[in-house]
């Protein structure tokens, strides 16, 4: 793979990263940025369509990447390499990737023969996006569903939250709760949502197979048009004084609880 040096911040795939850390923009190019060795060495892995790939300096190449001949790789200078990312780390690598193409018949495959999915409900820090895609991953789920006003998966912040699982799953984003209830209606999914109280324990819930859980926003919780929705209540038990677990918190334990009793 041949490796050609950029020496000027005007470079047209330079202005392209920088354009990037623009949602609206992201969803206009349908790309996306990862920053990073490990999240870029999981997307090569995962086989994630790699437009380029940018390399601090160039120092060490991407040989050790089994990158398809067909990605060009850029060496940048380390001053301008380092005006594309916020990251508190230092990073030696930026790929651009394009967005995968998820529908509902994606999801609907995924999910078959008894699959859960996670439904992300306006849920917005992307700390807990991250992190509930990445227990979604470990725990089994088969596919997330986002409903709209949740916090873009494509962020930079997200992506170094999931540690590379975005690529495990489909990740699917709905315009409204209606269409994640209709969506979840045709997968023949049962909704389980959890309230503060006075709902069934969650131990003593089925939720191995065939459930749609739903993590509600972090400050006003479910929508209306969810709850309405719901086939189960399930309360996580906390002691008096205590209103509410942090939304990855809670939603680990109900994913976890999903294989307990799987061998």
């Amino acid at each position: 793979m041949t490796e050609v040096q950029i020496t000027s911040g005007d470079n047209a795939r330079l202005r392209l990263v920088r354009k990037l850390g623009n949602k609206r923009f992201r969803d206009e190019a349908g790309r996306f940025v990862v920053e990073g060795d490990n999240l870029v060495r999981e997307a090569v892995s995962r086989g994630a369509d790699v437009e380029f790939l940018l390399l601090r300096g160039g120092a060490g190449g991407a040989q050790d990447l089994a990158l398809p001949p067909s990605v060009p790789v850029y060496g940048v200078l380390p001053e301008l390499f380092d005006r594309l990312t916020d990251a508190e780390h230092g990073i030696d690598r930026i790929a651009v990737v394009r967005k995968p193409a998820v529908t509902a018949e994606t999801v609907a495959s995924a999910a078959a023969g008894g699959g859960n999915i996670l439904v992300l409900d306006r849920v917005q820090d992307p700390g807990n996006v991250g992190g509930l895609i990445r227990t979604a991953a470990a725990a089994g789920y088969c596919a997330v569903v986002c409903i709209k006003g949740t916090g873009d998966v494509y962020s930079p912040k997200v992506l170094r939250s999931t540690a590379g699982t975005v690529y495990a799953l489909p990740i699917l984003y709905v315009d409204s709760a209606a269409a994640a209830v209709q969506l979840a209606a045709l997968l023949g999914k049962r909704f389980a949502v959890t309230v503060p109280c006075g709902g069934t324990r969650y131990t003593d819930v089925d939720l191995s197979r065939d459930v749609a859980l739903v993590i509600g926003n972090e400050g006003r919780g479910v929508s209306d048009e969810i709850l309405a929705a719901a086939d189960l209540l399930v309360t996580l038990p906390m002691r008096n004084g205590v209103e509410s677990l942090n939304a990855t918190v809670s939603g680990s334990i109900l994913m976890y609880e999903s294989i307990r009793n799987c061998k």
